[in-house]
């Protein structure tokens, strides 16, 4: 909840570092930035159990997360926020 809320800050920066990591999650179901591999060890660090929740939320809640991208992409005011979700939409696992 906290990522989607970020997606719709009013900091142009973090909105697109928000709507970065929700597009690559939905996109690849992965966070592709390798924290998530470690939560094979016995006692990952709590920013692992944490990015593996985030993870976990977002491919439950695809059709959420798609619905979102798409107002993103065709709405937002900002040219790279739109484009990392157009990104996101395109490269969708199938």
């Amino acid at each position: 909840d906290d990522l989607v809320k970020q997606t719709a800050s009013t900091d142009g920066s973090m909105r697109l570092h928000a709507v970065a990591a929700l597009g690559r999650v939905y996109a690849t179901g992965r966070s592709g930035l390798g924290e998530d591999m470690f939560g094979e060890r016995d006692e990952p660090p709590a920013v692992v159990k944490r990015t593996a929740a985030i993870i976990e939320a977002i491919n439950q809640n695809r059709d959420r997360v798609k619905s979102l991208l798409e107002q993103i992409a065709a709405h937002d005011s900002d040219d790279d926020a739109r484009r990392a979700a157009k990104l996101a939409l395109r490269r969708e696992r199938r």
